[in-house]
């Protein structure tokens, strides 16, 4: 990749990659926690395998935007992805007053 258009855009996907990683990171810590706090053995290994696949069908969409030197529809996961991700924050923190309420109830 010569020149500065391709430099730019070289630049925009090494961000993304990085993006990525950070969330990969994230989601394997939060498996773990999971996994410890959740030691049923069968749905953990079934829940991994899910995880899995759509993990390598994230990485063939990636590869297809590498070789078309696009971003859109790896951006559009990431998107939804945060969406989902915020959203279940939420409700994770909705959860967490709901218990203090009771408990002080």
């Amino acid at each position: 990749m010569t020149g500065i258009h391709n430099k730019a855009k070289y630049m925009a996907v090494a961000e993304d990659i990085s993006e990525v990683a950070v969330g990969l990171r994230e989601n394997t810590k939060n498996l773990c926690r999971v996994l410890k706090d959740n030691p049923n053995v069968s749905g953990n290994l079934s829940k991994i395998q899910s995880d899995r696949n759509t993990f390598i069908n994230y990485i063939d969409g990636f590869i297809r935007d590498l070789h078309n030197l696009t971003t859109e529809s790896f951006n559009s996961m990431i998107l939804t992805e945060v969406e989902r991700q915020n959203s279940l924050n939420k409700k994770r923190q909705q959860e967490k007053e709901t218990a203090l309420h009771a408990k002080q109830l």
